[in-house]
């Protein structure tokens, strides 16, 4: 049976600190079945083309030589509408059958198979859900700490506001990040905000997000625009869910 094998070699980090050495193998552990070695962590998945991120023009992580496919490949529109649809399929999934957060939605954790469909993956830092008396679940607050290394934490700029400035962690702070991811895509993977791994830097764009500027969005389907609007908003409650946003006006006028 045809698979993708994913291998890492332990050796392009071994001149990291310490701690960030151990933090990076750990959380590469989470959410897989691998094969550990002295040397290296193996694991198999079903077939796969690219992430998002690669063929989105983010290519820091192949090698000098990018595969021809790769670089030639075209998102069309029928590809993004498809794909955000298939990801808020698998998020309303995650959040209401499995009481689960992903917590690190960004290009990087969207996998294409060799069909052109469009997988959720990456959960080294998703996290189960305790459900309490009021039947609903609660989560752990993920602190993003400037002083690790940023690879070896979730990806800032798609974090929502609520981890950093405070208040409680909920499926909306995963709406948050598919609203960024959705602007990045149409924006050959840059997001609205770039935070430059600070945190300062964040808190003054999170802000902004009190009062979004229309132009902020300027480069998304103007049918899309509100849609992704709602999931920006600065207060999670006022986001949409998973179920929500899979009927936005994206998905219904075609």
């Amino acid at each position: 049976m045809p698979c993708s094998v994913w291998m890492f070699e332990k050796k392009a980090i071994e001149r990291w600190p310490k701690h960030e050495r151990h933090l990076f193998l750990e959380t590469m552990k989470q959410g897989h079945a691998l094969v550990e070695s002295r040397d290296s962590l193996a694991f198999c998945t079903e077939p796969v083309f690219s992430s998002l991120a690669n063929v989105l023009g983010k290519t820091d992580n192949m090698p000098d030589k990018i595969p021809e496919e790769v670089e030639n490949y075209e998102l069309l529109d029928v590809d993004i509408r498809h794909g955000l649809f298939q990801l808020t399929e698998a998020l309303a999934f995650l959040h209401f059958d499995g009481k689960m957060l992903h917590r690190n939605i960004c290009p990087e954790s969207v996998i294409i198979n060799e069909k052109g469909a469009w997988k959720l993956a990456g959960f080294d830092f998703s996290i189960q859900g305790t459900i309490g008396s009021s039947g609903k679940p609660t989560f752990e607050m993920l602190e993003w700490d400037q002083r690790t290394m940023a690879v070896v934490q979730p990806a800032l700029d798609y974090m929502a506001p609520e981890y950093v400035v405070g208040g409680r962690c909920d499926m909306y702070a995963d709406m948050y990040s598919l609203g960024i991811l959705s602007f990045a895509v149409f924006n050959k993977c840059r997001t609205p905000f770039s935070h430059d791994n600070n945190l300062d830097q964040f808190r003054k764009n999170a802000d902004q997000l009190k009062q979004l500027q229309p132009n902020v969005l300027a480069s998304l389907p103007a049918e899309f625009k509100d849609d992704v609007k709602m999931c920006l908003n600065f207060t999670p409650d006022l986001r949409p869910d998973a179920t929500q946003f899979s009927k936005g006006v994206l998905w219904t006028e075609k």
